[in-house]
């Protein structure tokens, strides 16, 4: 019975051993995996931040090869998160869910980043990746069971989402992104952002070496490279400058992430390839796999696609509005400074010489000083009108009016200026002489202003035509006068806000927010208005509004509310 006990104590303590044996195997191999990475982690950080500070002023400014690294990184993280999510629900890969969600993520802000030129918006963008790629990898920490839930098999579909969300909304609404860049200097929220998402990708090497083994070498080995890489990235993010050699270091570091990770895919896609060959039903299987996998990068490329086409029509278009409210704000520098300067000097007339000037002479700078105010008071009204009526801050009052005589009275308003230029108004109504349903406070403003730019650009001892008439169920009022007109390519500009004609931008044309002030006024009463040529020359504005406007519609209700400035 001794001899029998004695033979169970020596087997358990050799499988005791056996096991001690085997860890402590496991342990070296991972001490020597995490003393290998950590010596690359700091030679290569070293070197980044070595290289910025020796060069700290050479710069290899190239676009193109940016958005080639860029857009390259972006398909190898789509094609190894697409293999990595196929892999994840099997036993033992749950982490691979959130190295695929991290992978895909960044793949998809990191295309948005590739599209646009280097700008406070793509800095914004690849920093956001960083951050959002490197937490991803921190919760590979969380225990696997909630790889296999419900909520798991649709999350990253909701991070694709979001990411795809968030790339728009930079593109089309730039101005939400935090300062990132300033002066070409990286602000202390980009480098808060890139050294977080380090640490979290820190997080992740950790992980690798911890769950090491003989079985998933490879496995660890290269996904613990990954993450040191990506770490090593954000967290060398603060000693590098736009376009220096460090900041393209960064750009290599994590292309070669990519590359590692992307070598695990390949070696096991290949294996796997090889066995399926054996097994019909699991080729069978491998074939749908590999075929969803193909319809959604080709579907994330058509919207990629899409989100390019879209990213550069909305470039153009801010090009356009960005030149255009360059020739508005140096056109108003100009307005505002002639009156100040007029009202300025003067002023300062009367004081040097109110002693010794004649009564006749201090009423000549006084009535100047007035004219010039006045001048002022009016570009000041347009601009304050202008603003009002986009931000729909303008209650509209829709009530039955006589329109001949709210014409008439207009002109009346406007008689000492038609008598300066021996002007004669020739009315004419055809067709109608009932009422229609309008704020007569705004339509006699859009007349006011039609006909002011007749007054100005007519010569003198002309005429100017205004006609009224019914147009079906609308109402048409058209002002023609015989200035020099509007050329062909500018009838539909000079309704848009700071553009105004070429022929009149130099003139008397004021600073073409008169008509967008019209156009805004004419759109709330569900009408419209347009310029043409007249066939005996002279410009022609016409607007047309309807008979009756229901004044419960939605667009009325979002007009109310509001204060009645104009």
């Amino acid at each position: 019975m001794k001899i029998h006990t004695d033979n169970w104590l020596l087997m358990g303590m050799g499988i005791q051993k056996a096991h001690k044996s085997k860890l402590d195997v496991r342990r070296w191999r991972s001490l020597l995996l995490a003393a290998a990475l950590s010596t690359s982690g700091i030679f290569l950080a070293l070197s980044i931040s070595s290289i910025a500070e020796l060069l700290p002023r050479f710069q290899i400014k190239d676009e193109v090869l940016h958005a080639v690294f860029e857009t390259l990184g972006c398909m190898l993280a789509l094609g190894i998160a697409s293999f990595l999510l196929m892999r994840h629900s099997e036993s033992g890969n749950g982490y691979m869910m959130w190295l695929a969600c991290s992978v895909l993520v960044t793949g998809i802000i990191d295309a948005f980043h590739a599209s646009m030129t280097l700008s406070n918006e793509s800095v914004c963008l690849r920093s956001t990746a960083q951050l959002i790629g490197g937490l991803c990898i921190a919760l590979i920490w969380l225990p696997e069971r909630l790889t296999q839930t419900r909520l798991a098999k649709v999350l990253p579909k909701i991070l694709a989402m979001a990411a795809g969300s968030f790339g728009l909304i930079s593109l089309i609404f730039p101005e939400v992104l935090p300062a990132v860049l300033t002066d070409g200097r990286f602000t202390l929220t980009a480098k808060a952002l890139n050294f977080t998402g380090g640490i979290f990708f820190l997080s992740g090497v950790a992980y690798c070496i911890s769950h090491f083994d003989r079985s998933r070498y490879t496995i660890y080995a290269l996904f613990a490279t990954y993450c040191l890489l990506c770490s090593i990235a954000g967290l060398t993010f603060m000693f590098t400058k736009l376009w220096s050699p460090g900041w393209w270091l960064l750009h290599l570091a994590r292309l070669g992430a990519y590359v590692v990770a992307f070598k695990y895919v390949s070696t096991n896609s290949s294996a796997e390839y090889m066995f399926l060959v054996r097994s019909k039903e699991t080729l069978g299987r491998a074939k749908a796999r590999a075929e969803e996998s193909k319809k959604e990068l080709e579907r994330v490329n058509k919207q990629l696609e899409k989100s390019v086409q879209e990213a550069n029509r909305l470039t153009q278009e801010a090009i356009v509005a960005n030149r255009a409210k360059s020739e508005f704000l140096a056109n108003m520098s100009h307005e505002l400074r002639t009156p100040l300067h007029s009202i300025i000097s003067f002023a300062s007339f009367g004081i040097k010489k109110y002693n010794s000037a004649q009564l006749e002479k201090l009423l000549d700078y006084f009535n100047r000083i007035k004219q010039s105010g006045k001048t002022l008071l009016e570009l000041l009204n347009d601009l304050l009108d202008l603003a009002k009526l986009e931000s729909k801050k303008v209650t509209f009052a829709f009530e039955p009016t006589d329109l001949g005589i709210l014409v008439k009275s207009v002109t009346n308003e406007l008689d000492t200026l038609l008598l300066e230029r021996n002007l004669n108004v020739r009315y004419e109504v055809s067709k109608f002489d009932g009422e229609v349903a309008l704020d007569a406070d705004k339509i006699k403003q859009v007349l006011r202003n039609l006909l002011n730019n007749a007054i100005k650009f007519s010569p003198e001892s002309g005429i100017i035509d205004v006609t009224i008439y019914r147009a079906g169920s609308s109402v048409r009022v058209s002002v023609h006068d015989q200035g020099p007109g509007i050329p062909q390519d500018e009838l539909e500009t000079v309704f848009d806000k700071f553009v105004q004609s070429s022929k009149t931008k130099t003139g008397a044309g004021g600073t073409g927010l008169g008509l967008a002030i019209c156009h805004e006024i004419i759109t709330a009463h569900k009408g419209r208005i347009w310029a043409e040529n007249g066939p005996e020359g002279g410009a022609v504005f016409s607007f047309e509004i309807p008979l009756c406007i229901d004044t419960h519609t939605d667009d009325q209700l979002a007009l109310a509310g509001a204060d009645n400035g104009l």
